[in-house]
């Protein structure tokens, strides 16, 4: 699908940047930089690629912190070096992240197949990669079951080689001992995989973990916190998550996300995916405009900004998130995740021309619940009520 846009319509993006992205995060990087103090923490990494911004700001903000670093880590690259340990199919699932479905491509993605190689598995499996697979019975399903019975010499294969050059990637970063990891948040499961890859490997390691919002789905061995919601204080949990799609959006680098590690020369440097809009100049211009608004929102406000609780700066962007007015979803109508799958935000046809069971589904895999509802029905409601309701 292709989508036309103007400079004026750029603009908005610089303007949506620099209203809400700004003072967001600002907040966020004055509350990191205050509990890393209170911790006496001093080396911190921003994983790519929701650290990206996060990163930047921190940097304006606190250019005499001793040792910052922007790491290459994903929910993909930490677990892939784990699989090879676990015993049969069951329990190769324990790393991955809850959904109502799960596609087939999804579950070939979690395994470390990468989009050629789902391409051809499903060419030589038979298999339908967008089929959905039901969470609650996925460690039952035939279909998933043997997926991972023909490919798990694969799997283990990969997964080994992973292992290895993880241990040597976080040796070249000098990741040992006590440290702070900077991350988006929501479930902890890459701080989890992290500690999980540091016990097994013998690595010394210690992780406090700093996130927009947390709540431990795993045994986490380190501390957590977070800034808009904690396990002790979850009001503002759904708030952030009905627009969750969007916060990562907002906060990532313009480049793929972790695939995993390779060896160059005498390093071992990370691999990265392609990136969802490689080659389309004008949905990266999008995107360089609300992060350079946000960015020259934090210069002019950095030493005056207003005095009041940090969490008040993100309450504009938390707002719009939960009761997006019309423009707003037109402003991200054209992007979306890609994760085994393409998951746009909003929907891309009008009600009429959807199935109910294809609406539902596609409400479902959406990033943004409240902006998908506000994309179909364009009249003032609600929207968050209902995904209260929906998420009770």
């Amino acid at each position: 699908m292709k989508h036309e846009r103007t400079l004026t319509k750029r603009s908005e993006y610089y303007d949506f940047g620099f209203q809400y992205f700004g003072p967001f995060l600002y907040g966020f990087t004055r509350w990191l930089s205050g509990r890393l103090r209170e911790e006496g923490l001093e080396q911190v990494y921003f994983f790519a690629r929701d650290g990206y911004m996060m990163q930047k700001a921190f940097a304006l903000l606190e250019p005499e912190w001793p040792d910052t670093r922007y790491v290459y880590f994903s929910r993909k690259s930490l677990r892939q070096s784990l699989l090879w340990r676990c015993d049969g199919f069951a329990e190769s699932l324990n790393y991955l992240t809850y959904e109502n479905f799960i596609s087939v491509g999804r579950l070939l993605d979690y395994y470390g197949f990468g989009e050629a190689e789902r391409e051809q598995l499903a060419a030589e499996l038979s298999l339908d990669l967008t089929q959905d697979l039901p969470w609650a019975t996925l460690s039952e399903n035939e279909t998933a079951k043997g997926i991972y019975t023909a490919l798990r010499a694969r799997i283990e294969e990969k997964s080994r080689e992973q292992y290895e050059l993880l241990d040597e990637y976080l040796t070249s970063i000098d990741m040992e001992g006590r440290v702070a990891i900077v991350d988006i948040g929501w479930i902890g499961s890459m701080q989890y995989a992290l500690e999980t890859f540091a016990k097994a490997s013998g690595r010394d390691l210690t992780v406090s973990g700093f996130y927009v919002g947390i709540r431990p789905e795993n045994p986490v061995a380190g501390s957590v916190d977070g800034y808009l919601y904690t396990a002790d204080d979850l009001r503002l949990r759904k708030s952030l998550l009905c627009f969750f799609g969007g916060l990562e959006k907002l906060f990532q680098s313009l480049e793929g996300s972790t695939d995993g590690y390779r060896r160059d020369g005498d390093c071992v440097v990370p691999v990265t995916a392609p990136y969802e809009y490689e080659g389309d100049e004008q949905v990266q211009g999008c995107i360089r405009a609300w992060q350079q608004g946000a960015m020259d929102w934090l210069a002019t406000h950095a030493s005056d900004a207003p005095k009041k609780d940090l969490r008040d700066y993100a309450k504009p962007l938390v707002n719009f998130g939960k009761s997006p007015p019309l423009w707003g979803v037109k402003l991200f109508s054209f992007f979306y995740n890609v994760d085994g799958t393409r998951q746009f935000f909003v929907a891309q046809k009008p009600l009429w021309r959807y199935r109910p069971k294809e609406l539902v589904h596609d409400l479902s895999n959406s990033v943004w619940k409240t902006g998908f509802m506000k994309s179909v029905l364009k009249v003032p409601f609600p929207y968050f009520k209902i995904y209260d309701l929906l998420r009770k």
